[in-house]
C-alpha cells in the first residue's frame, strides 16, 4: 500500500471516529429525551411507531417505552463502539490484524442483533403505546421485513469477511 494512501486511510479514519465518539453519548439522551417530551411532539413524529397510542402516553408508559427503546439502541450502541474502535486501529495505520477481524466479527454479531432486538422491541413498544387505549384499540404488532432480511445477509457476509481475514 502507498503511502499516501495509508495517510488518506488514517486521517479519514481519525475524522470518522471523532464523529462516532461524539454520536456515542448522543443515542442515550436520544432516547431518554424524545420518550420524555413525547406527549409534546408533533404528530409527524409518530408516523413511524408501529403503532399509534390515543391521547397521551401515561408516565409508566413512557418510562417502559425508554426500557424497550434501550434494547435496540444498546445494540446500536455496541455497533458505533465497534465501528470507532475500527476506525480507531485504521487511524493507527492498524489495517489487517487480530484487533481488526475482531471488530468485523463484532460489527457482524451486531447487525444480527439488531434484528433480533428489533423482532422484540416491535411487538413490546407496540403493547405498551396502545395499553391505554380503549378496548379493542389495543395492539401488538409483529413486523419482519426485507430490510431485516437484508441486515441479515449484511451480517453474514461481515462474519464471513472476518473469517477470511482470521
Amino acid at each position: 500500500m502507498m503511502r499516501n494512501d495509508l495517510a488518506r486511510i488514517r486521517r479519514a479514519s481519525g475524522i470518522y471516529r471523532r464523529i462516532l465518539s461524539a454520536l456515542i453519548p448522543v443515542v442515550p439522551a436520544a432516547v431518554i429525551v424524545c420518550w420524555a417530551l413525547f406527549n409534546q411532539l408533533p404528530e409527524g413524529f409518530r408516523a413511524d411507531l408501529p403503532a399509534a397510542p390515543v391521547g397521551v402516553l401515561h408516565p409508566i408508559q413512557i418510562v417502559l417505552a425508554i426500557l424497550i427503546t434501550s434494547l435496540p439502541a444498546a445494540v446500536g450502541l455496541f455497533a458505533l463502539m465497534t465501528l470507532r474502535s475500527l476506525c480507531g486501529l485504521y487511524a493507527q495505520g492498524a489495517i489487517f490484524t487480530a484487533a481488526n477481524v475482531t471488530c468485523y466479527r463484532r460489527l457482524g454479531y451486531a447487525l444480527l442483533a439488531w434484528v433480533t432486538a428489533g423482532v422484540f422491541y416491535t411487538p413490546l413498544i407496540s403493547a405498551v403505546l396502545t395499553y391505554a387505549n380503549g378496548t379493542g384499540q389495543r395492539m401488538l404488532v409483529l413486523n419482519l421485513g426485507v430490510s431485516d432480511l437484508s441486515t441479515l445477509i449484511i451480517g453474514g457476509v461481515v462474519l464471513m469477511v472476518a473469517w477470511v481475514m482470521d
